[in-house]
């Protein structure tokens, strides 16, 4: 009589197949992306690399004839998912399962397009104008930007490539809004908590009082957008949804934080280099 398959090893197979065909899918995407910016870009080749190993681990996840599942299979597969999720993590800046996979889930966007055709700049200032709620995805080629709106105002916003400095943990820190010890306590506990932002999570514990927590996410969004206000090379993708079901920590006004980047863009600009000094000295 054949033996009967493991019920936890297919299930098993399962997810990890689920999690390789939707992490292919960004790959390949960046890929696109990378290529069109030129080969030599630094990011082309990770991402062709990734996308391969994703070949390759789903490949193994086929059922073979005459085969049965085994906990030797399973593992060989389990170390070559691992691999691909390295792969992602170090320079494409993959992410886990977050609030925009679930928006997306089952969902086609209200519309999409691609930077300088629509400059980003413009396209906030849209969703602001018509009062837009929803998510918005933009994928550049360095971060992935996902900022949730509620009739036209930011209520959230995260990157997956944040600065060093300007995540959240850190500006508290050097506000002094929260203890060393407490902020890692708080950090563990989100990793273990999927789609649960550190903020909310502060916020729910009382680690930080609200008004220097509300600061420092404004800093951050305000240095997010300083960012997008430059951006000449992304794609994007915006979902609507009823406010009910887009949460957020904040109510920020979208042209202000535009007008913030504008001003911040204007004095870098203004700033001369050593090179200019010396030259305007001579």
């Amino acid at each position: 009589m054949p033996e009967q398959f493991d019920t936890s090893i297919e299930r098993t197979f399962d997810e990890m197949g689920r999690a390789c065909r939707s992490l292919l899918s960004r790959a390949r995407a960046l890929t696109k992306m990378t290529g069109e910016a030129g080969i030599q870009n630094p990011y082309h080749s990770k991402a062709r690399s990734a996308a391969h190993f994703l070949e390759s681990a789903l490949t193994s996840l086929q059922p073979s004839a005459g085969l049965r599942l085994n906990e030797g299979r399973a593992s060989a597969t389990a170390s070559m998912v691992l691999t691909v999720a390295d792969h992602l993590i170090d320079g494409l800046a993959a992410r886990e399962p977050s609030e925009m996979d679930l928006y997306k889930s089952g969902a086609k966007a209200a519309f999409e397009g691609q930077a300088p055709a629509i400059p980003i700049p413009e396209l906030l200032g849209f969703l602001a104008t018509y009062k837009k709620t929803g998510v918005l995805e933009i994928t550049s080629l360095t971060e992935t930007v996902v900022m949730g709106l509620r009739d036209g105002a930011v209520i959230h916003a995260s990157s997956d490539n944040t600065p060093a400095g300007m995540r959240l943990g850190e500006i508290l820190l050097a506000r002094k809004a929260i203890e060393e010890r407490a902020l890692y306590s708080v950090l563990a506990k989100a990793r273990s908590m999927r789609n649960l932002k550190v903020g909310e999570l502060l916020e729910r514990e009382g680690k930080v009082p609200k008004e220097e927590l509300r600061i420092a996410l404004e800093l951050q969004i305000q240095n997010l957008f300083n960012r997008l206000f430059s951006i000449q090379d992304a794609r994007f993708a915006f979902y609507e949804r009823e406010s009910s079901k887009v949460e957020g920590l904040l109510s920020l006004n979208v042209t202000h934080l535009l007008l913030g980047s504008a001003a911040q863009a204007d004095e870098r600009q203004a700033t001369p280099t050593t090179g200019d000094t010396t030259a305007d000295a001579a």
